[in-house]
């Protein structure tokens, strides 16, 4: 079908949602980039790009696509939504998340994804906040103990405080959060 119509930007996107069910992410993402080339000021198309690179754990990538979303469509919750999982997703940014989500559901209230997403942040972010007071608390009792260390600034770095971050343990955080759909309604 895209070979009848190589312009034609929705069967770009319903393709690329197609490959990524098939689990064919890279040709996923080439339709994905292709659609936004073709229609750069669709919102639709940017957060379904934005979807499939945080998809594929390329958050910061996604993160750039949100926000192209965001300008081009600053009232849309769904882009708030889709805003916070990218952030959840990356390294240090679960209260950026929080906050994403927090804005998505006031915009809309009623929406599953939003209030799904802004409990799975929430509940994300208060096991990492009860990593840290354990952590703090083996800090306490081994003072000394250079893993200790390390457990306690890896814990503080994915809760978002990077103060204490040493560069050696700035590795990604498995995230639990659902990814929202590739092409968001």
């Amino acid at each position: 079908a895209v070979q009848a119509d190589p312009q034609n930007k929705e069967m770009r996107l319903n393709l690329a949602e197609a490959l990524t069910h098939d689990r064919q992410y890279d040709q996923a993402l080439e339709q994905a980039r292709e659609a936004v080339r073709l229609a750069p000021d669709d919102p639709l198309a940017h957060r379904a790009l934005a979807a499939l690179l945080g998809r594929t754990r390329q958050p910061e990538a996604a993160l750039r696509e949100v926000q192209a979303a965001i300008r081009l469509e600053p009232n849309n919750p769904q882009n708030q939504v889709l805003l916070g999982y990218e952030y959840a997703a990356m390294f240090g940014h679960l209260d950026d998340a929080v906050a994403a989500l927090q804005e998505a559901t006031r915009e809309a209230p009623d929406s599953p994804m939003a209030r799904n997403g802004l409990e799975q942040a929430q509940t994300l972010k208060m096991r990492v906040e009860a990593e840290i007071d354990k952590q703090r608390a083996v800090l306490h009792d081994k003072p000394n103990d250079p893993d200790a260390h390390y457990r306690l600034a890896k814990a503080e770095a994915r809760a978002g405080d990077l103060k204490t971050l040493s560069p050696t343990c700035g590795e990604p955080a498995n995230f639990a959060l659902t990814a929202p759909p590739l092409i968001p309604n």
